[in-house]
């Protein structure tokens, strides 16, 4: 919660804000149905994560593309599943945040500026890599233990339509909507249904790819949408 008001409030946000982002973030109905799988609690360094890329698309600086590295590293130990979903998912927020807000984007500070800073950017990442290795090779033995996960384990679990419509079961306000996912496989992992107003901020992020101006927070939160 902390991590996320803190963000919040780096962008701009105003107290109340932060403060409903971040219970959103924390405490919102998808992370209440998830309170069983104790992999998908610690999250604290994703909205960090997030500002830190976002920090490094606008200036460029070393120090920001940094905490990214750090971010990441740090959730990762804190949750192997979350970490890795975030390594995928940045690449697709700094793209998407490119393509609305190219008017912005230092590409030159991007580029590395001078072989020094581009030195050092390369030289991080390749200590990032080296800093997850000692969490990779427990992981690497039990694949070769038990072998792979198949396509066939996975698709049950990818999300539809009806997984961002069905609210936790401990939900009083939408109980109606409970059984909705009840004929889906392991629809315990298909409770995604944020709320009504979540939903509605959403779709009004949605709509600012219709305007040609757009200010920084605008961008950042149409990128979140896009990836």
């Amino acid at each position: 919660y902390l991590c996320c008001a803190w963000v919040l409030r780096r962008m701009s946000a105003s107290y109340l804000g932060a403060a409903v982002g971040a219970y959103l973030f924390a405490f919102s109905l998808p992370v209440i149905a998830q309170l069983h799988n104790h992999q998908l609690l610690p999250r604290f360094a994703i909205p960090l994560a997030f500002y830190f890329l976002w920090r490094w698309i606008e200036t460029g600086r070393l120090r920001h593309w940094w905490g990214v590295g750090l971010a990441v590293v740090w959730q990762t130990y804190c949750s192997l599943y979350l970490g890795q979903l975030l390594a995928f998912i940045l690449p697709l927020f700094a793209t998407s945040y490119v393509a609305v807000s190219r008017a912005r984007v230092p590409w030159r500070a991007l580029a590395g500026g001078n072989s020094r800073a581009a030195g050092l950017a390369l030289a991080s990442a390749v200590a990032w890599a080296a800093c997850l290795l000692p969490l990779a090779v427990p992981y690497r033995r039990a694949v070769q233990d038990i072998g792979y996960r198949t396509w066939e384990d996975a698709w049950p679990l990818l999300p539809g339509v009806r997984s961002y419509l069905s609210p936790a079961q401990s939900s009083w306000t939408w109980s109606w909507l409970a059984d909705l996912p009840a004929s889906l496989p392991h629809s315990f992992e298909h409770r995604l249904f944020i709320g009504d107003i979540p939903w509605l901020a959403v779709l009004l992020a949605a709509t600012t790819i219709l305007r040609r101006e757009r200010t920084q927070q605008q961008c950042v939160a149409l990128a979140c949408v896009i990836a």
